[in-house]
């Protein structure tokens, strides 16, 4: 507490005092009045009883101005004085006299008014006037035109009046002490409240900016707590409360302050599997007095599954009994999904790595990773492996300022990619393999390093020089020519590969030979190739393999194994040609000898193999199956009339008619001239009866352009347990002519 505020203090507990004294002597002196006034009154008028009142009246009104003027209630004051100056009238009329006590409303009168001590003085000098006269008038009678006036209708002893005014002037210096003295403190609390208001003012301002400043402060760390998604808890162990954080609602899904936390209601957010674990640290954390961490998996608000990391510890008090526990509770779902994904993607590049033909390592200054096909190239293990520099395995020293400066560009992140032909390696066992590196600049256990394939191209290099002497007329010819190691990884191809499939040699040495697969051959094929193969037969067969641009091509080809001394196979030579125009010559004759070369449906031949096929199936299975042959009325007319190109053009049209109204499963095609035929499987005698009229009527219907308006004649059959297809044709073809002669464009049934 200041010194101000003491000051303060110590006045007001002064001026209590002191007006505690007043209270206590103002109502001793009013007491003494109403026991004086009662005792006068008593003996003017013979009557206790009449004293008695009159003095308890005046006692009471007096007493009740007194109090209101304590309160500083002026209008209060003035009622209570005007209620004792008509009473006191009151008692004159009915009684013929004035009480002696109007000094005393007279002091309070201006003690109210004014509040200072000149209003006490005016007070007393009035008083004493009033007594003067009082005795003067008491004491004197005074004529008027002869005639005696009594101002008074009593009288009174000197003795009593002596006495009287002896007392109001002890009276009014014991009032006049207490009350200056009131107003000496008065004045002092005044001063000193004053500048109690100027500290407040000055307190209250800097509260007000503290205030602002910590709620400043409080934004910043409720925005800190929701980009991190941190929030903070508090648990009251006595009375079971909890206080969350905005945050802690937040990470559970629900606007901040929206419902009451408890232990329950978080525990019911904890996944069922994840409780027991959370109860169980929370058990232990309090009984051991040690702070618990612990990741665990929640269900929000609106069913959304997260990962949260909970951190928390004990206060205790001096028996060691926990009181209160406070924590955080921080929102790492993405941390765990972003880890997942970087599990499922390191198990992923180890199956690759791991089941990788090629030798595979990861490196620095220092190897750092070795898949197994490497450690099997060198001879090395891999932690014999990660001891090593790179220039102690290959013959690169004339390479090594280069090297150094890949090196530095890779682990800035720089992505590119070295390729490195035929580098001498060194093994454990002393030989020398040459080998083909292709490097590239990957991210790797949160640092950029260098991942390099290696390829053992030693047995390759001997062949190569081997088949050097055969490589001039390899290049010259135009067959397509494929060289594989025993695994069927490509060593070797010529130029005439190049230009056939549109592949470089660096883009595909060193790849499976299979890489190529168009998907056209199913797995028996493939299965048949490395059998004969790999038993020392040479394979022939037509593939259909897949060019760079993603277009197939046809290669004539025949694999023939390599062996040596010892009969072991060492190679496949693949020797080909490219015969896809052959193939898509004979595509197109084939599609010109089943297809009308007008309409480009199916001709009479294509139709009768269809036919047969479909008869078959439909005997076997006991299904449905309809014919439908349609002629185009008057078409020798059109023809006349309007020429062969018209002819052509109706024909055409009629067919796009008749296509557009078929379904996916029947089968069109042109008989001859003017004539068509249609297959019509699964359906019964009723629905080709309605596809026929159908078909009747879109012909009707279409507007042929200059040829007006053209009909046709439609002829139905189906299929009988002993039917042929010529039988069925032919009652088809009855039917129709049988339209024709009825007037034509109506469909008929031959039953």
């Amino acid at each position: 507490m200041t010194d101000n505020q003491e000051n303060i203090n110590e006045i007001q507990s002064t001026f209590a005092l002191d007006n505690l004294k007043s209270d206590r002597i103002m109502l001793y002196l009013i007491a003494l009045h109403w026991f004086i006034s009662s005792a006068v009154t008593s003996i003017q008028y013979g009557t206790f009883l009449f004293g008695f009142l009159s003095g308890g009246i005046i006692f009471l009104l007096t007493l009740l101005a007194y109090r209101r003027y304590r309160g500083q209630k002026e209008f209060d004051i003035i009622i209570g004085i005007a209620l004792m100056l008509f009473s006191t009238v009151f008692i004159q009329q009915h009684l013929g006299r004035i009480e002696m006590h109007f000094h005393i409303f007279v002091a309070i009168a201006f003690l109210t008014i004014y509040k200072t001590h000149h209003g006490l003085v005016a007070a007393v000098v009035t008083t004493t006037l009033h007594h003067f006269l009082f005795n003067y008038l008491q004491m004197h009678e005074i004529t008027l035109f002869g005639n005696p006036i009594y101002i008074f209708n009593y009288g009174c002893g000197y003795d009593i009046v002596l006495l009287h005014t002896v007392f109001v002037l002890f009276e009014a210096s014991v009032i006049f002490y207490f009350i200056n003295n009131a107003n000496k403190h008065y004045i002092k609390l005044i001063l000193a409240e004053q500048k109690y208001k100027d500290i407040t003012e000055n307190l209250e301002h800097t509260v007000e900016k503290r205030t602002a400043e910590l709620k400043q402060l409080n934004s910043v760390f409720n925005e800190a707590q929701q980009i991190t998604h941190l929030g903070n808890w508090e648990w009251n162990i006595e009375d079971n409360s909890l206080n969350w954080s905005d945050e802690i609602y937040r990470i559970f899904g629900l606007e901040p302050r929206s419902t009451l936390p408890t232990y329950d209601k978080f525990i019911s957010f904890v996944h069922p599997d994840d409780r027991e674990t959370i109860n169980t640290n929370i058990d232990k954390a309090l009984k051991e007095h040690t702070p618990y961490s612990v990741i665990h998996r929640i269900i929000t608000h609106d069913n959304v599954l997260k990962y949260v990391q909970e951190r928390g510890h004990a206060k205790y008090d001096q028996n060691h009994t926990p009181i209160q526990m406070i924590g955080t509770v921080q929102d790492i779902t993405s941390e765990v999904k972003a880890q997942e994904e970087l599990k499922r993607s390191e198990d992923k590049f180890k199956v690759l790595t791991e089941n990788s033909y090629t030798g595979i390592f990861v490196h620095k200054n220092k190897i750092l990773y070795t898949n197994p096909q490497f450690e099997k190239m060198t001879g090395y293990s891999s932690q014999e492996l990660k001891r090593m520099d790179l220039l102690d395995i290959f013959m690169l020293e004339e390479n090594k300022e280069e090297l150094a400066s890949i090196l530095k560009r890779r682990r800035k992140g720089e992505a590119f990619t070295t390729e490195y032909e035929n580098i001498q390696m060194r093994c454990k066992d002393g030989s020398i393999k040459f080998v083909n590196a292709y490097s590239m600049t990957i991210e790797y256990e949160g640092e950029f390093v260098a991942l390099s394939n290696i390829f053992d191209v030693t047995d390759t290099k001997k062949t190569s020089e081997q088949l050097q002497a055969l490589s001039q007329i390899a290049e010259q010819t135009d067959d397509i020519i494929k060289m594989t190691d025993p695994e069927g990884i490509l060593t070797y191809v010529n130029d005439a590969f190049v230009a056939h499939s549109g592949y470089m040699r660096h883009e595909i040495i060193g790849k499976r030979s299979n890489f190529m697969k168009s998907g056209k051959h199913d797995k028996k094929f493939y299965e048949n190739l490395w059998s004969t193969i790999t038993q020392g037969h040479p394979f022939k067969d037509l593939f259909i393999n897949r060019k760079k641009d993603g277009s197939l091509y046809y290669e004539q080809e025949t694999i023939t194994p390599i062996v040596n001394e010892m009969n072991q196979i060492t190679a496949y030579v693949s020797t080909g040609k490219d015969i896809s125009e052959r193939i898509e010559m004979e595509k197109r004759l084939a599609l010109l000898a089943s297809t009308d070369t007008l309409t480009g449906i199916y001709n009479r031949r294509k139709f009768e193999e269809i036919f047969a096929t479909e008869l078959a199936r439909t005997k076997r299975h006991s299904n449905p199956l309809a014919l439908i042959m349609l002629d185009i009325d008057h078409f020798k007319a059109i023809n006349d009339t309007y020429g062969h190109d018209i002819g052509d053009h109706v024909i055409k049209s009629v067919v796009d008619v008749i296509q557009f109204n078929l379904r996916s499963t029947d089968v069109f095609a042109r008989w001859g001239g003017e004539e068509f035929i249609i297959l019509a499987p699964e359906t019964t005698e009723e629905q080709v009866k309605v596809l026929g009229e159908k078909l009747r009527h879109a012909i009707e219907e279409y507007d042929f352009g200059d040829a007006g308006k053209v009909t046709a004649s439609f002829g139905l059959s189906v299929n009988t347990k002993d039917a042929s297809s010529a039988q069925m044709i032919k009652q088809a073809d009855d039917a129709m002519y049988k339209a024709k002669q009825n007037g034509r464009n109506m469909v008929v049934f031959n039953a």
